[in-house]
């Protein structure tokens, strides 16, 4: 993240957004296409796969961001992984005794390669950093727990997972602040 004046710019490798004032981001656009070719320069729909979307407020612009297609492929990539649940299972909340499991050390390993379950642990971090804030307690115990991945901590996976797909079509909403 950048700051220019009152325009806020995110670069990512090849990928750039900017928002603040229109006046002043046209301004950054048209320094910028000086120096390099750029594709695009119109209002912000979509950037690292969070979708983005605009609505009037009646202080401003509502911003909603959402990963709708990311986390159905997260779900995929689950199916993918793990033939043997033909599907994603339903999202149950854990109890209190399943959470104290999932952070014990002498969980009974799962027969799960290493690299399939830091894929989707992955996956499901960039979701939470990104749009979905509600689930950020949940990957981070997973998260915790991939250097002893057991059967829980393989249960919780699947359980978030399939709340994912589920809730797929939840959206972060960026509502301006009252001026007064």
């Amino acid at each position: 993240l950048y700051q220019r004046g009152d325009v806020i710019v995110c670069v990512y490798v090849d990928d750039l957004a900017a928002a603040g004032p229109q006046a002043q981001v046209q301004e950054l656009w048209d320094s910028l296409r000086k120096e390099w070719d750029l594709r695009e320069t119109g209002t912000c729909t979509e950037f690292l796969g969070i979708r983005v979307s605009y609505q009037p407020h009646q202080h401003g612009t509502e911003v909603m961001l959402d990963m709708e297609d990311y986390c159905r492929e997260i779900g995929r990539t689950y199916d993918e992984h793990f033939p043997e649940h033909k599907t994603v299972p339903r999202y149950v909340p854990m109890t209190q005794e399943q959470e104290a499991k999932l952070a014990t050390q002498d969980s009974k390993p799962a027969s799960v390669p290493q690299k399939r379950v830091m894929k989707l642990v992955g996956q499901v971090l960039w979701v939470t950093r990104c749009a979905r804030a509600e689930i950020a307690y949940a990957a981070s115990r997973l998260a915790s727990g991939i250097s002893r991945w057991g059967s829980e901590q393989q249960e919780a996976l699947a359980q978030l997972v399939g709340y994912l797909v589920r809730t797929a079509d939840v959206a972060m909403h960026l509502i301006p602040p009252d001026p007064q």
